[in-house]
């Protein structure tokens, strides 16, 4: 929505046993939006001003750069496949995708769109060929980008084939969440403003079934900001106001029957939160400007695990470690 090397541990006590919180200096001051754990030791992370970073030992060691030609753009989508190859997408005019192949000393202009109309918000791939980026609505659809090659061309969704959108209904481009790959051509987009919706595909975003969703909606900073999938069940999403980042009503939802039912946690997080993700079957991390909260019960209950808020929260497919992302160049690991 239109909207460098010290590492230092920060341990924190909780009721069931430490937590470990490792907060990392980066080298730069740009706000991360972006963050992709390939694994518990390659990460990429990007943000604002063109910048674009890469770790390989664990995030200990950080290598930023602005992308030449491309400074006044945010990036706020990052997807990596390994420590050579990775693209980004910018939010806001002109939408880019880009793409490295030598670990971003070089970057190739894949797509680029001028029109203001166009609204990238978050890219999510089921391999390392297939993937598709949204875009918020034109003319009552969202838009949805389609690659079969790793990011190097990109075909646009047929209007019918992308879920219809309320007036003043769009995704967020907040922690590059707000759609999400799930194994079999699954494909999960959630949505807010006037109207907080999720939007489930099972054959790689042909086709679309909405699903109930409780967030708080009705006004343009509300609704879903970022969503997490364990598997075809066991969901989370969170959101709220970003302009009340303390208010605590119908911020955040588990489910454990695909989206069929959601259901809010007894104990919440502190407010609003921009990124959420599985660290595995039963512990999860949330964050946001206020602070960053633990689940260990599956999204039941929530405790605050740090007063540091960040973004963006992710975890790589078979990591060990969550990684966040935020103002500043902050960035920190939870395992």
């Amino acid at each position: 929505m239109k909207f460098l090397r010290l590492a230092f541990f920060l341990l924190i006590a909780s009721p069931t046993g430490a937590q470990e919180l490792t907060t990392f200096s980066t080298g730069t001051e740009a706000s991360l939006r972006g963050i992709c754990p390939v694994t518990d030791r390659i990460i990429w992370a990007s943000g604002s001003k063109g910048t674009v970073g890469r770790s390989s030992d664990g995030g200990s060691h950080w290598d930023f750069k602005q992308i030449p030609g491309y400074t006044a753009l945010d990036f706020r989508s990052v997807v990596a496949f390994d420590l050579a190859n990775a693209m980004v997408v910018s939010a806001g005019t002109p939408a880019v995708i880009l793409r490295t192949m030598d670990g971003g000393r070089t970057w190739s202009e894949r797509y680029s769109n001028t029109d203001s109309a166009y609204f990238l918000d978050a890219a999510a791939f089921w391999n390392k060929n297939r993937g598709v980026v949204l875009g918020d609505p034109i003319n009552g659809r969202f838009v949805l980008l389609h690659t079969f090659d790793g990011g190097f061309t990109w075909q646009q969704a047929p209007a019918d084939q992308c879920p219809p959108a309320a007036e003043g209904e769009a995704a967020f481009a907040a922690s590059n969440s707000s759609l999400q790959a799930l194994p079999g051509g699954v494909l999960w987009l959630a949505t807010g403003g006037t109207n907080a919706r999720l939007w489930l595909s099972t054959d790689y975003g042909q086709t679309w079934t909405e699903r109930p969703c409780p967030m708080l909606h009705g006004r343009p900073a509300t609704g879903t900001f970022a969503m997490t999938w364990r598997n075809s069940s066991q969901g989370i999403i969170v959101g709220g106001d970003y302009t009340n980042d303390s208010l605590r009503t119908d911020h955040i939802f588990y489910t454990i029957d695909g989206g069929r039912h959601w259901i809010a946690p007894k104990t919440p997080t502190g407010g609003y939160r921009s990124g959420v993700s599985w660290l595995n079957g039963k512990t999860a991390i949330a964050t946001g400007p206020s602070g960053t909260d633990i689940t260990k019960n599956g999204g039941k209950t929530w405790r605050k695990l740090s007063e540091n808020g960040y973004h963006a929260a992710k975890c790589a497919r078979r990591g060990k470690r969550v990684f966040l992302s935020g103002s500043k160049g902050r960035i920190a690991a939870v395992k």
